[in-house]
């Protein structure tokens, strides 16, 4: 069964802390995030994609010694840099939610974020809003936000069986 991203909704948090949060891995679970007071993003236009590549260590290694061989690259992964994220959405300068996400672009500490899907999972984390932009471009588009976010804590997935 396939699903869309419409329908999906997209929600903030309250502010947290380090010391509220952290652990030695920064692993967390459903039960983080259970008494969340939840605030809906309104105007979603793209939820984007969360993500990213792991740093590589790249060195050429010669097979048997042998003149007549070639090397053979080797790629090796080094560290798992933080996973990104970038949603774009339709200006409501009064959305409580968009209001929201701009206060998270303004502090300095994490904030939960939640993923409602369309196919009934859900997808929790701690993210630092670490950028906003102001979509003003041709004159018939709409007017718009684009938040990016960095990911302080591992993806939570919870998933629904659909019957």
């Amino acid at each position: 069964m396939h699903f869309t991203t419409a329908g999906s909704r997209f929600s903030i948090g309250t502010e947290r802390f380090p010391s509220v949060f952290m652990t030695d891995d920064w692993m967390l679970d459903e039960d983080a995030f259970t008494d969340e007071p939840w605030t809906v993003v309104g105007g979603m236009v793209s939820l984007g994609r969360i993500g990213g590549n792991w740093r590589t260590d790249e060195f050429d290694h010669p097979m048997g010694g042998r003149p007549n061989e070639p090397a053979v690259s080797i790629v090796e992964k080094m560290v798992r840099p933080a996973k990104t994220l970038q949603i774009a959405i339709a200006l409501n300068e009064t959305d409580p939610g968009q209001l929201a996400m701009i206060a998270a672009e303004g502090s300095v500490n994490p904030f939960p974020f939640r993923i409602d899907l369309s196919s009934g999972g859900t997808r929790l984390f701690l993210a630092l809003v670490v950028g906003m932009e102001d979509g003003m471009d041709e004159a018939n588009a709409s007017l718009g936000l684009t938040f990016s976010l960095i990911l302080r804590s591992n993806l939570v997935r919870v998933i629904e069986e659909i019957p």
